[in-house]
């Protein structure tokens, strides 16, 4: 059983942190619901937006990642400021995460055609890890383990109706897992974004869409992904994108009608996890409700 305990505390405080450069869940299509990692972000599509993911991390890997998250976000009747609500569960062999926020962002006009927000994000978090799930002799007692965080994080996001770039920390609060059980150094560290990205309008029926997300964590190397989407007729899209030292992917979505977006996004790895596990799935559902918005920017590419 204390092999178990060992295996667990080091895939979750060496794996994800040292090979992925991070320990919150990552997504293929952020560009999409930046919500997800800046609370900035919320209101800005001028819309109330709902979203939900599902990620299918490493397939036939026995205990792998699996991630379902929801967020919903609003703009107030002023229009400066939002409002939102994201939660996620990310399991992870016997280990479950699970994560609640609310968060609220204020915009500032600086020009014509482009605000600046800053958000803020305070939630709580849960990590449960169930030993039971291992192979151990009986007389070994082990307790499972529960223990509830705060959370408290901030963001700023700079917009128009055809470039952003973005600055966040969702959760600036570290926290320390599992020191009881053997004494243990095991713990959640503050993850930093970058991101960025560019509409051209390439002629009346095709838009071009490059975009970057930087992720840094202490004691992890510098995570880079870079994508490059076109929109067609402005209802399907389809590009690619690629995680340094990790993976590449495929990206699609098809607007099925003007509030509901479908996406999909096929990861392939190309790191050492690729020998026992090839590839990666993704799911993204978006609606937006119309009976709010008062400006368009629709179909949004970010």
């Amino acid at each position: 059983m204390k092999r178990f305990i060992l295996l667990f505390l080091g895939i979750y405080s060496c794996v994800l942190s040292k090979v992925n450069a991070q320990q919150e869940p990552q997504f293929t299509q952020y560009m999409y619901n930046m919500f997800v990692i800046n609370p900035a972000y919320a209101g800005s599509n001028n819309a109330l937006t709902a979203v939900g993911f599902y990620r299918s991390q490493w397939n036939n890997v026995p205990g792998a990642p699996r991630t379902i998250s929801f967020t919903m976000d609003k703009p107030l009747t002023n229009e400066k400021i939002g409002v939102g609500f994201s939660a996620y569960s990310d399991q992870i062999g016997p280990s479950k995460e699970l994560f609640a926020s609310l968060s609220a962002s204020y915009s500032i006009q600086t020009s014509e055609n482009s605000e600046l927000a800053f958000g803020l994000r305070a939630g709580i978090h849960n990590l449960e890890v169930n030993f039971n799930q291992a192979n151990y002799d009986p007389e070994d007692l082990i307790e499972n383990f529960s223990k509830f965080a705060p959370t408290i994080g901030f963001g700023a996001f700079w917009y128009s109706y055809n470039w952003y770039v973005g600055a966040s920390v969702p959760n600036i609060l570290k926290t320390n897992y599992l020191d009881a059980v053997l004494n243990s150094k095991a713990s959640k560290e503050q993850h930093y974004y970058l991101t960025a990205g560019y509409i051209f309008q390439i002629n009346d029926n095709i838009k071009f869409k490059p975009a970057t997300l930087i992720k840094a964590v202490a004691g992890a190397p510098l995570s880079f992904d870079i994508s490059a989407n076109f929109m067609f007729n402005d209802k399907m899209t389809i590009g690619t994108a690629y995680r340094l030292d990790e993976s590449i992917a495929f990206l699609s979505s098809f607007q099925i009608t003007d509030q509901l977006n479908l996406g999909y996004a096929f990861d392939y790895n190309i790191n050492s996890i690729s020998e026992i596990s090839e590839y990666s799935h993704e799911f993204m559902l978006k609606y937006e409700f119309n009976f709010y918005r008062t400006r368009s920017y629709s179909p949004r590419f970010f």
